[in-house]
């Protein structure tokens, strides 16, 4: 995803994930490769939710960040405002939206 190849990122990481897809990093990974991407981020949502079914809550405190943003994205804003909500109860710092 370094240059921006977005769509070769997506292709390899379905790939992994057909091996192990229950791998937290690995399912973010395909999230960020659509999030990114020009084509199917509303996509990415599907990645990220998994993300959040297989991980515990403190490993990837960004999760929620890419959760809201992808959810407002997508028009979906009271769930992307739960997310950002959820933002500084992880990471204990005072909210900036």
């Amino acid at each position: 995803m370094y240059n921006e190849s977005y769509f070769d990122a997506q292709q390899n990481y379905l790939k992994i994930l057909e091996i192990a897809p229950n791998k937290d990093m690995r399912l973010f990974g395909t999230g960020l490769s659509y999030f990114f991407s020009s084509l199917n981020k509303n996509e990415s949502l599907t990645y990220f939710e998994m993300v959040k079914s297989v991980s515990r809550t403190d490993t990837l405190t960004e999760l929620d960040y890419y959760l809201g943003r992808g959810n407002q994205l997508t028009s979906n804003f009271e769930v992307a405002v739960q997310h950002y909500e959820n933002i500084p109860k992880q990471s204990n710092q005072k909210t900036v939206f």
